[in-house]
């Protein structure tokens, strides 16, 4: 493969990241850490529709009514978010990709978070074609050429999907894109170059970018969804500090319940839930991130795993297999456990977790 996945955080970047922390935008609350400040989360990107289940959490009053008050921090990208909290060692609460969680632990196991609601059962990545490409399997991203941001969940396990598809990933040309904005712009150069293009990225967040010019998605791209050609790989999910959990574990409990409470008003009413956008976002395009919501409840929150299991938990025996899969594709130094990655033992019960969104098997 003619790039390189690695993703350097360059020294202007660390001083943003510094820069950020100072910055942080708190929630109003009366529940502050052993520290005497708010929890601070960091989120997996700028505020979005499918982010509505933290704002509803806020919103309703349920942090509040757990004894927390939590400061977000908007984020760069889901696979940056194990990666920054690691390094930084300034956040308590983190959401992001579960897979960069796993590469995260396999290199700096002693300071990386853990995951303890799995908030996506599937995974949201894809390599999206034009809707007359000439690519109708993977096997035909071969001698393509596939757009994406270096911080990108789908670039960052393409070697998974190489691998588990017969992919030769040395025959794709991977061309990086700044690490900021370009997704309309980038599908519409992509679909205007002759020969076999792709872009990497979510559905959800491709299909909104078309969504805000008013484009129907469908009409202009075709998926190689993640979900269905690497299908033991998670999403995204809630981290938190080993310190959370060692030292006040029933606010890392209450925080969990609030945010599936948080998941359940999504749910029940995504038109309605993500309305609460717009007191973070005043210019956001409502209907393009109700779409985005739609497509993540539609895509990666609806593994038939989630019927038995409801959103949080995980299926152990799949996610030693993602875990194996990820550590062989990308040749990390070592194979974590699960429990050094996630724990189920914040979650609800059963009872009160979300599985009307899984799919039949």
């Amino acid at each position: 493969m003619s790039s390189s996945f690695g993703y350097t955080p360059t020294r202007r970047r660390f001083l943003f990241d510094i820069a950020a922390v100072s910055a942080l935008l708190t929630v109003p609350g009366l529940g502050l850490s052993a520290q005497g400040r708010p929890y601070r989360m960091l989120l997996n990107t700028t505020y979005s529709g499918p982010q509505s289940w933290f704002f509803n959490a806020e919103d309703r009053g349920l942090f509040k009514q757990a004894g927390l008050e939590i400061a977000f921090t908007e984020g760069e990208g889901a696979y940056t978010a194990a990666r920054r909290f690691t390094e930084l060692q300034q956040f308590d609460i983190a959401y992001g990709d579960i897979n960069s969680l796993i590469e995260t632990v396999a290199r700096t196991p002693d300071k990386a978070p853990r995951a303890v609601f799995a908030m996506f059962n599937r995974s949201p990545s894809a390599v999206a074609v034009g809707a007359n490409s000439t690519i109708k399997t993977p096997k035909d991203l071969e001698g393509a050429t596939l757009y994406g941001h270096g911080s990108d969940v789908a670039l960052q396990t393409f070697p998974v999907f190489c691998q588990q598809n017969g992919v030769d990933a040395s025959k794709v040309n991977i061309v990086p894109l700044p690490e900021y904005g370009g997704f309309l712009e980038g599908i519409k150069a992509m679909l205007g170059k002759e020969g076999k293009h792709g872009f990497f990225g979510y559905v959800s967040t491709m299909s909104a970018a078309l969504a805000e010019e008013r484009l129907v998605p469908d009409e202009w791209l075709r998926f190689f969804t993640y979900a269905d050609y690497t299908p033991d790989l998670y999403g995204s999910a809630l981290m938190v500090s080993q310190r959370l959990i060692d030292q006040e574990p029933d606010k890392v409990r209450a925080l969990v319940r609030a945010i599936n409470m948080g998941v359940q008003a999504v749910q029940q009413d995504p038109t309605k839930a993500v309305s609460a956008l717009l007191k973070r976002n005043a210019d956001a395009d409502l209907f393009a991130d109700e779409l985005r919501l739609r497509r993540t409840l539609e895509i990666e929150m609806s593994h038939p795993e989630g019927a038995k299991l409801g959103i949080g938990a995980i299926d152990t025996a799949r996610f030693e297999r993602g875990i194996s899969q990820l550590v062989s594709a990308k040749s990390l130094p070592r194979t974590p456990k699960v429990s050094e990655i996630f724990t189920d033992q914040f979650l609800p019960p059963i009872s009160e977790r979300v599985v009307a969104l899984a799919k039949p098997a």
